[in-house]
């Protein structure tokens, strides 16, 4: 096959302008596609560019939130069986699909997102969310998670529902985060919040899943010591939702009274 033919899989146009081109390339060539062993090696020579262009085409890349498997963590010993519950966990509307999203750096927080073509979640934003959760704060408490599952006969259920507030990623400096979330079952009935945010070492889409999943362990470290039920005491991010707060006393504005002195 003459040279000129190879520039089919360097030509920056699409396939129909390549085999447009590379038959005037030919013809210029002196050469004949339709006639001889010519045609032949433009058979062929399409046959190539047909594989060439199925090869050049980039697959997704999938990211998850979810850690490795932790081995050599232990069953609970003693007690009674603590199970765990995890509601699904409500996000930002730009965050909510599979889609990676981040801001440039310098961009302020109303800046253009910047979003990866190819590089997407596993699953949707949310249910990524909450299976990492699920699965590591029932690893910190050894419990057992029986969001899917059921309980067994006797067991405490932890019910625990989160909401990420805000979530800021910004490509080679930081992820960070505004979360709530509530514990009920326990002995008190709990709602949280923190901030809390990674620093990001990269602009790539590799960097920012990183950075997030050291993100959703501090998360869950939190998460964890609010519904750990040994913990005795409330802990500084979290307020008992059945206390009732006294509201401030307002005085009302004085009236003015309109009635004209007859």
């Amino acid at each position: 096959m003459p040279a000129v033919s190879m520039n089919l899989f360097t030509h920056p146009h699409g396939m129909a302008c390549r085999a447009r081109d590379a038959l005037a390339r030919w013809r210029m060539a002196g050469l004949s596609p339709s006639r001889g062993p010519w045609r032949i090696a433009a058979l062929l020579g399409t046959v190539l560019l047909l594989l060439s262009a199925c090869a050049s085409t980039k697959q997704p890349e999938f990211y998850t939130l979810m850690p490795g498997i932790d081995l050599t963590a232990s069953a609970r010993s003693g007690g009674d069986p603590v199970h765990l519950r995890f509601g699904n966990v409500s996000v930002p509307e730009a965050h909510s699909r599979a889609v990676i999203v981040a801001r440039a750096p310098g961009a302020s927080a109303e800046g253009l997102l910047v979003r990866f073509p190819r590089e997407r979640w596993l699953s949707s934003y949310p249910v990524e969310v909450r299976d990492s959760l699920r699965y590591q704060v029932a690893r910190l408490l050894n419990a057992r998670d029986v969001t899917r599952g059921r309980t067994l006969p006797g067991a405490r259920v932890l019910r625990i529902d989160v909401q990420v507030q805000a979530l800021d990623r910004v490509l080679g400096q930081r992820v960070a985060g505004e979360f709530s979330w509530t514990v009920s079952g326990g002995a008190k009935p709990l709602r949280c919040e923190a901030r809390i945010q990674h620093a990001v070492q990269g602009e790539s889409a590799s960097a920012l899943v990183q950075a997030e999943r050291r993100l959703m362990e501090k998360l869950a470290a939190a998460v964890a010591g609010s519904a750990d039920p040994a913990a005795s005491n409330v802990p500084a991010d979290c307020v008992e939702t059945s206390a009732r707060r006294a509201r401030p006393f307002r005085p009302s504005a004085p009236r003015t009274d309109k009635r004209k002195a007859t």
